[in-house]
């Protein structure tokens, strides 16, 4: 095709800009810290990529004025175009993906992780799609006139197939982020919408050409027109999108032009914070979090002191009552505590297996009322950023801050399998108090965010005076880095014999404890139960701390021991995962068999407690 020389010098500008713009997009992120933040580091690699990209329009097209027409070198330059191209491509879904993530399950902080799979699947998928294309059409002259995917090849239709195949999530995305309550006042997470959206006009109108031909014949001109001019400008839109907010524009002024005048600067401080928040799309993953993490202490609080379910359901294997709380309820609540609450007229929340966790509470002397005053103070609700991850699960942990009560969330699978074994672990804890296990107080469903979480006893008091390790008697993949304070960090087997650590107790208390952990290890093993671990809290001085789970050591030690994360089955996909270690060479993983599982974890617990005649 032959283009107006005019409309070619346009196109190359365009790319030019866009170009330069993504470049931009990129400084801006390395000079302002908070943009860096999740998901930030996405959006500088798709910048990267973008860059990448423009510079195939800036290098082949038209691919006429450089004589490179059907050789080698439009076709090696082809398949090195479409490698940025769906990499571009793939990060945005990615990107989309991730807020889908967020939206849905707010309290899914394991960020890095996700992070680590974004980008090897963005390689991966990337590497497919070109080899896909590679081996079903041609690289060369694209019917753009620059060099990817050859025009009239099968491997042009495929790659349109491709590309409309990620536009869904795409616009999903969009959808959840306009639909939700929590994004409507976060102006990043607009920008990133907005980019999102850009994307999918600005690359999807090149990727319909071929299909508009297939329907219309090759004589639609101003339609290749229009799609090249998509197609150059797309970094302008991202950068555009992504940038052109008042407060990122202030920003940028700050630190771009140094010769703001002290006293401009000084009147901008006040609003500082706000600028921040608003700059930074970490901020809504936060405030999300916090919201979710507010409404369970809200909903905890509301069942503990109205105690009246709106719904009883029953199925074939467990029961469930349902709780919706009406404006009186949160006036009670506010008599309760000063934090300025807000009703929230969504907020409903399901107790799974009533009756039976109020056996156990009233077996532990716990009460609705005890846990009201654990669960419903100003310092929680002020707190709310008070939480972690639970190792590799990225469970959400949250713990009250009088340290008597630890929230922790579910999966689904876990759920069921908690349901399935209450009778036995009922019965378990009722019959044998001096049990170590975890005591669980309630589970729960927040109707808001469809997280399911557990109430449990905590194990670990005064953890900042402690030293804390999670035990599995495995010790592969169970190291974590040294740090200069060691007090109050959960560290793992390969470090508990670092430390040289023991249990250091008398004879007749050992022998004691030892047993009753055993047993609880044959309890694991006849539920076909794995991956529990024990948590132990090695204190240098006695602490007056009169839980089930303390213990008093020879001279001045003490310690804190109890099971925990007892929710894991072997299932086949256990027994894959097992076949998969021991290929990478891996004999003594913590994935086993119940029987080895138990065998390894007895044999490990009679090492770490001494034997003191």
């Amino acid at each position: 095709m032959v283009y107006n020389s005019h409309f070619i010098i346009i196109c190359l500008i365009l790319a030019t800009f866009s170009f330069l713009c993504s470049g931009f997009v990129v400084l801006a992120h390395f000079k302002i810290p908070q943009l860096l933040k999740h998901p930030g580091n996405l959006i500088v690699v798709l910048c990267i990529a973008q860059m990448l990209f423009d510079i195939h329009w800036l290098t082949t097209f038209p691919a006429a004025l450089h004589d490179i027409k059907n050789d080698s070198i439009c076709t090696n330059l082809g398949f090195i175009n479409v490698i940025w191209f769906f990499s571009t491509w793939n990060l945005v879904t990615s990107l989309s993906l991730e807020l889908i993530i967020k939206i849905k399950f707010p309290l899914n902080t394991g960020y890095s992780f996700r992070m680590k799979i974004y980008f090897i699947g963005t390689l991966i998928l990337t590497a497919l799609e070109n080899l896909i294309i590679y081996s079903v059409g041609e690289f060369g002259l694209s019917d753009l006139d620059t060099c990817a995917i050859k025009n009239h090849s099968a491997g042009e239709y495929i790659y349109s197939i491709i590309i409309f195949g990620n536009l869904p999530i795409m616009w999903i995305s969009i959808f959840i982020v306009l639909k939700s309550s929590t994004a409507k006042n976060n102006k990043a997470l607009k920008s990133l919408t907005l980019v999102i959206f850009s994307m999918t006009i600005t690359w999807g109108m090149p990727a319909l050409l071929p299909l508009i031909s297939k329907l219309f014949g090759d004589q639609n001109i101003d339609f290749n027109y229009f799609s090249i001019l998509c197609g150059c400008s797309s970094g302008i839109f991202i950068s555009v999108c992504r940038l052109a907010t008042p407060q990122m524009v202030v920003k940028m002024k700050e630190v771009f032009c140094r010769r703001l005048s002290k006293k401009k600067a000084n009147r901008n401080d006040g609003s500082k914070e706000e600028i921040m928040n608003q700059l930074s799309l970490n901020s809504f993953f936060e405030s999300i979090t916090e919201d979710t993490i507010r409404d369970i202490l809200l909903g905890l609080s509301l069942i503990c002191l109205t105690k009246k379910c709106a719904e009883v359901h029953y199925s074939y294997a467990y029961k469930k009552q349902k709780y919706i709380f009406k404006s009186d309820d949160f006036i009670k609540l506010k008599q309760c505590i000063i934090y300025n609450l807000e009703q929230q007229d969504d907020l409903g929340i399901w107790e799974y297996e009533p009756e039976t966790f109020k056996n156990i509470r009233k077996n532990c002397n716990i009460n609705l009322n005890s846990i009201l005053k654990s669960i419903c103070t100003d310092q929680n609700f002020l707190s709310t950023k008070n939480f972690n991850t639970g190792g590799r699960s990225n469970a959400f942990i949250f713990c009250t801050h009088n340290e008597n009560i630890i929230i922790k969330t579910l999966t689904r699978k876990e759920k069921y399998l908690l349901l399935d074994i209450l009778p036995a672990y009922n019965k378990r804890i009722m019959k044998y108090p001096e049990s170590k296990i975890v005591r669980i107080f309630g589970l729960y469903k927040i109707r808001t965010s469809k997280h399911c979480f557990i109430v449990m006893e905590n194990i670990l008091r005064n953890k900042n005076q402690a030293v804390i390790f999670d035990l599995k008697g495995s010790i592969d993949d169970r190291y974590v880095k040294n740090t200069e304070n060691i007090y109050g960090k959960v560290f793992k087997d390969q470090n508990f014999l670092e430390m040289g650590k023991n249990i250091e107790i008398e004879s007749d208390l050992r022998i004691k404890i030892l047993n009753t952990l055993i047993d609880d290890s044959v309890f694991f093993r006849k539920l076909n139960i794995i991956d529990y671990s024990i948590l132990v809290g090695f204190y240098e001085e006695k602490e007056n701390i009169g839980i089930r789970y303390y213990i008093d050591g020879i001279g001045e030690k003490s310690y804190c021991i109890g099971i925990i994360d007892f929710l894991q089955e072997y299932t086949i996909w256990k027994k894959i995962e097992l076949l998969i270690k021991r290929l990478e060479g891996k004999v003594n993983a913590s994935v086993c068999s119940p029987s080895k599982y138990s065998e390894r974890f007895v044999e490990f617990l009679k090492k770490i407690f001494n034997k003191i005649e």
